[in-house]
């Protein structure tokens, strides 16, 4: 089995497992070290599953821009994420529900497959991390969403919210397992992450789920589809994800003082690392719906083989797109 097969399968047995045990075991720790623990976990593990973006772009690109593919792709992302943080500055309310909906779209398809996943699939696995905190923990939810949009008052509306969100995630995830519409090991990993996200505080069990799950996941994926034939995995990884993670921890360090003006330290940190996973959320998300769609056009193959040929220094074909 390859490396990176396995590494997949040790992941998914790992979800299956430890999301029971940190509900029924782990502490409850205060606010700072969650968003100690969140902040180590998005540098580490969060800005990395996105900064390979350029490889899944660099095939959909170079046959039509050929060398020039790589200032494009840079230029338009960037332009995209400072969108995003002009929003959040301008209407962070209207922004702050826009990345909550993008959030379950984007963990809803990530974890249900993003070509074979069905919506209740979708719904099942992109509305529990939204959903449960804001219906368990709605006083310390509508705290950070304060932090996010300052001045407004969220409590009232995230419980109500919250819990009419997670009685439909009950009924659906009773409907499937009546229907036996997801494998039981599916079911199994559902129900302890359920578990988690009520048992656990809210920024702990995002830090969990977003850094040990999703993007893991996503990092093995990435690894797996990409890495040229004979390397090792990880030193790939490192070499590949590590310059573009350095670049945007310079720029967060950079603009912290003016997103984080006029607040607490503990605001100011929770306000910095949400509003850069949103800006950095947009534009990852649009290019995995690019390449996803290529895929479901049955292009894969052939870009898949740009990727390899481009990871062995080999030129791009030719043809288009």
């Amino acid at each position: 089995m390859r490396p990176e097969l396995s590494a997949q399968r040790t992941h998914r047995r790992w979800v299956a497992v430890v999301p029971w045990l940190l509900a029924l075991l782990a502490p409850q720790p205060s606010a700072s070290i969650q968003i100690a623990l969140l902040a180590l976990g998005v540098a580490f593990l969060g800005l990395p599953h996105g900064a390979l973006d350029h490889r899944v772009a660099r095939p959909l690109l170079a046959n039509r821009w050929g060398s020039g593919w790589l200032p494009l792709f840079l230029v338009a992302y960037l332009a995209v994420a400072a969108l995003v943080l002009a929003a959040w500055w301008w209407i962070p309310a209207l922004t702050l529900v826009g990345f909550l909906l993008l959030s379950i779209v984007h963990f809803g398809a990530d974890a249900a497959g993003d070509t074979g996943g069905s919506l209740h699939s979708m719904a099942l696995h992109g509305g529990l991390p939204v959903v449960f905190p804001c219906a368990f923990h709605s006083q310390e939810v509508a705290a950070l969403f304060g932090a996010l949009v300052p001045g407004a008052r969220w409590a009232e509306e995230v419980a109500r919210i919250g819990w009419i969100g997670a009685v439909l995630w009950c009924l659906l995830f009773a409907v499937a397992a009546l229907r036996r519409e997801q494998p039981l090991g599916d079911l199994w990993m559902l129900a302890g992450l359920a578990l988690m996200f009520w048992r656990l505080p809210p920024l702990l069990a995002f830090a969990v789920y977003f850094c040990g799950v999703h993007s893991i996941h996503h990092l093995l994926e990435v690894v797996r589809e990409e890495a040229p034939a004979g390397e090792e995995g990880l030193n790939w990884l490192l070499r590949e994800a590590l310059p573009l993670t350095t670049l945007t921890l310079l720029l967060v360090v950079s603009v912290a003082p003016a997103v984080s003006a006029d607040s607490t330290l503990t605001e100011g940190t929770v306000r910095m690392i949400f509003w850069v996973l949103a800006a950095l959320t947009v534009p990852h998300m649009g290019l995995l719906w690019v390449w996803n769609r290529a895929r479901r056009q049955g292009l894969a193959d052939s870009v898949r083989t740009d990727r390899k040929a481009s990871f062995s220094g080999s030129s791009v074909p030719s043809q288009s797109r």
